[in-house]
Order: C-alpha cells, then structure tokens, then sequence
C-alpha cells in the first residue's frame, strides 16, 4: 500500500496478450486510466473489471476477474499493440481502499494460447484506490 495505490499482479496471462498497467491509483486523480502494452497488434481486444476474484482457467491462462460482476468493454489494440481506457477517479473519500480485478482479454486466430475460445490474456491487476 502506497500513498498512489496499491497494484499487485494476480497472474493468469499468456500468449500475447501483454501486460496491464494502471498507476497513481489515487482520489483524486483526473489522468487516471487502466492501459495494455505489448499485446497483439490490430486485435480486438476487451477490457474486464470487476471488484472481485473467480479465477477460471483455459489452456495456460487464467481470467481473474469475476465474471458475474464484472463490466466488459469491447475495444481493438492499436498499432503498436496497445489501449486505454480512461477512468477519471474523483476526490471522495469513499472510494479509498476500494479493489478493482482487472484483465485484458485478445482475440488471436491464428496461434491462441486459451484454444477453446482463441483468446490470449494480459496479466490480471488488482489495484486498490488510496
């Protein structure tokens, strides 16, 4: 725990599904975003947040997130392998030591480490606001 937000990784990427990044998990914090790097270029990917953990394996991977709560954001990774979402965390006081599980899910049809739905996925990230 640290005065920007704690940020601990939970496992379960694979393939090139790259890394998540979220920093300066803090109230207030206008800039704040949840970013993929590294991931597979031109791909549609989705963006999975949910405040808690179910773990469910495919091939080699693991989605952290809890499915039954989560929100689910469709989006594509640019060029150089990348998104963002933008999450803007206001000044209330409320929100402090809340967790978020994130994880970025990218489809691959051509060499897919979860093979029964061609997927490959970032690291899973719980960050907890400060």
């Amino acid at each position: 725990r640290a005065a920007d937000g704690t940020v601990t990784s939970r496992g379960g990427g694979c393939g090139a599904g790259g890394r998540a990044h979220a920093s300066c998990a803090r109230s207030p914090n206008p800039t704040f975003a949840h970013r993929l790097v590294g991931a597979l270029p031109n791909a549609p990917t989705i963006f999975v947040l949910a405040g808690s953990e179910s773990p469910i394996p495919c091939g080699t991977c693991r989605l952290v997130p809890d499915l039954s709560a989560a929100i689910v954001l469709p989006l594509a990774t640019s060029a150089a392998g990348e998104a963002s979402v933008p999450v803007p965390i206001p000044a209330n006081s409320t929100l402090r030591g809340v967790p978020l599980v994130e994880q970025w899910v990218t489809i691959d049809l051509a060499t897919p480490a979860c093979t029964n739905f061609q997927l490959d996925l970032s690291d899973a990230l719980r960050v907890v606001i400060e």
